[in-house]
């Protein structure tokens, strides 16, 4: 039995692959196998908030809880689970030791094939750890890619809830010290943090981030984006634009086809991302970046995105062009399932 890795960032439209993979008899799909609940909360609790939390986010109805597939210790949390797996450990190279999270993933893979099953991971916490995964974990690797304004749109759309700033934060402040997220911590002096939680880390990068410049967390969305989806067209088997499949059949049959060649056939026949026309109102901006704005349209729109956009793509041109250069020789190949400007995005860094 072979096992998947579904890696992606955030509002990507992930929930909606691992919803399709969890129906299928043959395949147990752990839900975010690396996110910080795991650590130490009961399976209750988790359930009891379940229908709250799939409301706010928008997913589809549910006969159960995310976490429903994990093997719960009666204390609560998962066996060999780590606090330092959700973000201080976010980018690991390939050769480097984890020996902690490869036990912890053969725990679960085991939970799955002693049900006959193939486990399937969604994850939102490993996009720069595609190469360790595939040396380590061996398996195969997708990774799903949204336009990065609809995805940032997500993130504000959710009442109020901060999640998923605090989280981008908190991956490029935790993360600052590796090379690949480096230049983005020098550029906007963004700090380490290290708190006894998970949840008292979010709380503090948030707090830096209502005090920074609006487009400095800007770039932070836009680098990890960036940085993320480049990594990923080198070291993923198959990576997958969502805005492209829900807008064209053919690339979604073309996608469907990849996926059976995988080994995990699946279809897609009713995947459709809400597009943001690439402008958001100022109302869903905390209120210290909209006073900061001041813009008399009360809109961010593409001179703000481009501006932004611009200075990550220097930004990683500049630094991380060795690292993350793709070959020139199957380039075609690995852009294959990617809109047009998403591959002219890529091209510089083809050697």
């Amino acid at each position: 039995m072979s096992t998947l890795f579904i890696h992606a960032l955030w509002r990507t439209g992930s929930t909606y692959f691992w919803s399709k993979y969890r129906a299928q008899p043959n395949c147990l799909a752990y839900f975010e196998p690396f996110h910080e609940a795991l650590l130490d909360a009961r399976e209750t609790v988790l359930s009891d908030q379940f229908q709250e939390t799939r409301q706010l986010l928008r997913h589809p109805d549910m006969k159960s809880h995310y976490f429903s597939e994990y093997p719960f210790l009666p204390e609560g949390g998962v066996a060999h689970f780590s606090k330092d797996f959700s973000y201080d450990r976010y980018v690991l190279d390939e050769e480097e030791s984890a020996p902690g999270i490869a036990a912890y993933l053969d725990h679960l893979v085991k939970h799955a094939r002693a049900q006959g099953r193939s486990a399937v991971f969604q994850c939102n916490r490993t996009a720069l750890r595609t190469a360790w995964l595939r040396r380590h974990a061996a398996g195969k690797h997708i990774y799903i890619v949204r336009d990065p304004i609809d995805q940032f749109a997500s993130y504000l759309d959710l009442n109020g809830n901060p999640y998923f700033l605090a989280g981008t934060m908190l991956v490029a402040g935790k993360g600052g010290r590796h090379p690949l997220l480096r230049p983005l911590a020098e550029a906007i002096d963004l700090p380490r943090i290290d708190c006894p939680s998970v949840a008292e880390e979010m709380d503090a990068y948030y707090r830096w981030a209502l005090q920074a410049p609006l487009i400095d967390t800007l770039t932070a969305h836009f680098y990890l984006w960036l940085v993320s989806f480049l990594y990923n067209l080198k070291h993923a088997d198959l990576v997958i634009d969502m805005n492209l499949i829900s807008d064209s059949p053919g690339s979604r049959a073309a996608v469907e086809g990849r996926l059976a060649g995988l080994g995990f056939p699946v279809s897609l026949r009713d995947c459709l991302l809400p597009r943001s026309a690439e402008r958001m109102h100022t109302d869903l901006l905390p209120s210290s970046w909209r006073d900061a704005l001041n813009d008399q349209d009360n809109w961010i729109g593409p001179r703000h995105f481009a501006a932004v956009q611009a200075r990550v793509l220097q930004l990683a041109l500049a630094h991380l062009r060795p690292a993350l250069g793709l070959p020139a020789d199957d380039f075609e190949e690995r852009t294959a399932h990617v809109s047009g400007h998403l591959r002219l995005l890529a091209l510089p860094f083809a050697s």
